[in-house]
């Protein structure tokens, strides 16, 4: 087998299945997930987290994020209420990415505050200590407002807006 070689070009002796090596010790992650940076695109409604290692997606609680407008006194803090959708990105190399779809109601609420959302001088997030474990059960560690991760991609709203619904009321009585 050619799949390692030692420093003088020889290859390593194959071992078969049944002459396999047990480990000497097996040592458990007890390190906790931290975030690491995060993307915004109101456009496609997604919240993009980079974070430390895997992340066991259905324990993110998305209420637990919150953006801010920045980190000495906050004017604008907005509270994530629900998501559509949470879902890892596949075959990144760095860092694993997970994606939260944003929920209309929290973008609506981003786009009516002018004093956050808007760009990287305004947006920044934060997270509760706990609202997340990796893959290994392990609690995510809180970010608090002071030390909000800063904002590293935005993309901002570029939909037109569309009419949805209207009702007409006519008055037939001549009053």
């Amino acid at each position: 087998s050619n799949f390692v070689r030692d420093m003088a070009g020889n290859d390593a002796e194959p071992q078969l299945l049944s002459d396999g090596l047990r480990a000497f010790a097996v040592v458990d992650d007890i390190v906790a997930p931290t975030l690491l940076s995060f993307n915004l695109s109101l456009t496609s409604h997604e919240l993009v987290l980079q974070l430390s290692e895997p992340m066991n997606v259905s324990t993110l609680n998305v209420s637990s994020i919150s953006l801010v407008n920045n980190t000495a006194s906050p004017v604008s803090i907005h509270r994530l209420h629900s998501a559509t959708s949470v879902s890892n990105i596949s075959n990144c190399v760095a860092a694993p990415f997970v994606v939260v779809t944003l929920s209309d109601a929290d973008v609506d609420a981003l786009a009516l505050d002018d004093t956050i959302g808007t760009g990287s001088d305004n947006t920044l997030l934060t997270i509760d200590a706990g609202a997340w474990t990796d893959l290994y059960g392990n609690l995510i560690e809180g970010v608090n407002t002071s030390a909000a991760v800063n904002l590293t991609g935005y993309e901002p709203d570029t939909v037109k807006p569309e009419l949805e619904a209207y009702e007409i009321f006519m008055n037939t009585s001549g009053g």
